[in-house]
């Protein structure tokens, strides 16, 4: 791969980096989505604050963001979970039903639902997922990602 990247939407630039900086800071929705595999998961919401935590609220979801952030309660905001820096747990941020488990080699990708919401958990083969059965999902919330209504990053994951 090369030592810098430009990536380009319609003729415009998206971001100028390094892999890992578009990777580890995509700067729009855009390249969030294009870099990575599987893609980075989306879950559209409302910010909430409460006692100095933030939250993403969608539907009956809420995405604890692990830190209070600067954005106003009642902005809409897309937070970015890339499928890797999310695990599988007892009790976790949320809980989700089994829908596909698809085996890539040494991982395996657990697509889940919750809250109308499809999102892919990235785990080690050796781990055991039954589809059909609801799994509590971990956030690593140092690496969310959180972007505004027109696509552009907010926060600094």
């Amino acid at each position: 791969m090369a030592d810098k990247i430009v990536l380009m939407k319609d003729g415009l630039i998206e971001q100028v980096g390094t892999p890992e900086d578009l990777y580890d800071r995509p700067a729009t929705l855009f390249v969030a989505d294009f870099i990575g595999s599987p893609p980075m998961n989306f879950i559209r919401g409302a910010v909430r604050h409460e006692q100095g935590q933030g939250f993403v609220e969608h539907e009956t979801l809420q995405l604890p963001l692990g830190r209070n952030i600067q954005t106003p309660a009642g902005t809409e905001v897309t937070c970015g979970l890339r499928p890797q820096e999310l695990t599988l747990a007892d009790e976790g941020d949320f809980r989700g039903q089994v829908r596909l488990v698809e085996k890539t080699g040494a991982d395996q990708n657990i697509h889940l639902e919750s809250s109308g919401v499809e999102i892919i958990v990235t785990v080690p083969r050796a781990r055991s997922v039954t589809v059909g059965s609801t799994v509590g999902v971990q956030l690593d919330h140092d690496k969310l990602h959180l972007f505004d209504a027109e696509g552009r990053r907010l926060s600094a994951a």
